[in-house]
């Protein structure tokens, strides 16, 4: 059959192709040169912001297809130890602390050039035995707390960029803005124990940046007012010595471990984290993303509706100034938390379980991609962060990638299969390929 080729002009260079996706009908962005020279946290950077980060464990660094990723510090510019920092992995019997597995987390970031976040100080989950079997006094485990943070701060002192100080201290319940009453530090100590643990953390180590840390915060006013008050009662808080503003809290985590089609609205996205930003003048962050789905495996258009999600919580985060970057819980399905937490749920990662990016990380890219276009602009009134938050916050940054994350996922896959050709085979048979010139986008079509 002879070969019949058409090329259509695409416009300005980084317009979006109308070429119909045969799964979702919806223009194609079709520039992908970059995928492997521009990673996100490098494309986080380039739009104003600090980091786009990943939790990681040693174990799953024995995986090299694992490894080769999240070692790239172009892709996660932010590492965090998904367990191997909690006080039951840290210290399993009273008076042994084994710092092995959280050292070699912290000497992986600190070889890569990574931003290096530790977790958790104070949490009422995953304690050694110890400390939950043992029947104690305020004044004792009050002790037994400081000594931990101390011992644990003072042995990360300069290596951590920022330390999740107290995670969950509030109610599991979106309707409550109260402190946890499960939490053996507040049973047993009381209120205290949080701007304390703040209070020694800041004493170990003065250089990193302290973070309390909590979920349904983007989902629930009442449980953001509670943040609010806790920021409030650490920064009021007399030291033992009688100083007023020796605890020291500097930002807000919200962990945002979402569902696919249950993500908030951008708009609403914004005013969350403009509550903790206005209200308490502390930076944010997105510190455990992730958005899974309610069932698995997901189809196309549940793959769609992802990439839709995670562009909601980046564009988000670029419209609000004091939000500092993006933290995944795990980049990869293979070694997602949520399967084991909630079985027959998942897949709520940007890569799959065999490494390969999904719609979603397409969506995240071109998202971040625009971005810098927006930022690169001439002739336009505001400061380039300005110009940034803006089209984030109407929407523009996603309106021009709708639709396409599946279909630019599918085209890696079939280059892959074509043998590293930059071209995408249609249902019909046709391929197509992008081709860069100095008018534009071409699109070379062929049967």
């Amino acid at each position: 059959m002879a070969r019949i080729t058409a090329a259509l002009l695409a416009g300005l260079l980084l317009s979006p192709l109308i070429h119909a996706s045969p799964t979702s009908g919806k223009p194609l962005l079709a520039s992908r040169q970059d995928e492997n020279s521009e990673g996100l946290h490098s494309l986080m950077v380039a739009a104003g912001k600090l980091f786009f980060g990943t939790a990681t464990d040693v174990r799953y660094l024995l995986d090299k297809a694992h490894q080769a990723i999240v070692n790239n510090p172009s892709e996660f510019g932010m590492i965090v130890p998904e367990n191997s920092q909690k006080w039951g992995e840290l210290e399993k019997e009273k008076g042994r602390v084994d710092f092995t597995n959280a050292d070699a987390i912290a000497a992986a970031a600190a070889k890569n050039g990574q931003k290096f976040r530790c977790h958790v100080l104070t949490w009422a989950a995953q304690l050694p035995s110890f400390v939950t079997s043992s029947t104690w006094t305020k004044e004792a485990l009050t002790a037994q707390l400081k000594a931990h943070i101390t011992t644990v701060v003072t042995h990360y002192r300069s290596q951590c960029y920022s330390w999740d100080v107290v995670s969950e201290a509030l109610s599991s319940s979106p309707d409550s803005n109260t402190l946890s009453n499960s939490s053996i530090f507040q049973k047993v100590i009381g209120p205290s124990y949080i701007p304390l643990s703040f209070y020694w953390a800041s004493l170990a180590d003065p250089d990193a940046k302290l973070y309390y840390n909590d979920f349904n915060l983007e989902i629930s006013p009442l449980k953001a007012q509670g943040v609010v008050d806790i920021v409030h009662l650490v920064r009021n808080f007399i030291s033992p010595t009688g100083e007023k503003g020796k605890a020291r809290i500097d930002g807000t985590g919200l962990q945002s471990h979402l569902f696919v089609g249950q993500v908030p609205s951008l708009t609403s996205l914004i005013s969350s984290l403009e509550t903790f930003t206005n209200l308490t003048s502390l930076e944010v962050s997105f510190s455990e993303l992730d958005i899974s789905h309610d069932s698995v495996p997901a189809n196309d258009t549940q793959m769609e509706q992802q990439a839709q999600d995670y562009m909601t919580v980046v564009s988000a985060c670029l419209a609000v100034e004091k939000c500092v970057g993006i933290t995944v819980w795990g980049f990869s399905d293979k070694y997602s938390w949520i399967q084991d937490a909630f079985p027959g749920k998942g897949e709520g990662c940007l890569y799959d379980e065999k490494m390969k990016k999904k719609a979603a990380w397409y969506g995240v890219r071109e998202v971040l991609k625009r971005a810098g276009v927006v930022m690169a602009e001439r002739n336009s009134t505001g400061s380039p962060e300005e110009r940034i938050r803006n089209a984030a916050r109407n929407g523009r940054l996603m309106e021009e990638v709708n639709g396409t994350a599946l279909m630019l996922a599918a085209e890696k896959e079939n280059e892959t299969k074509n043998g590293g050709s930059n071209s995408f085979r249609g249902g019909l048979g046709w391929r197509a390929w992008p081709v860069v010139t100095g008018w534009g986008i071409w699109v070379v079509l062929s049967l």
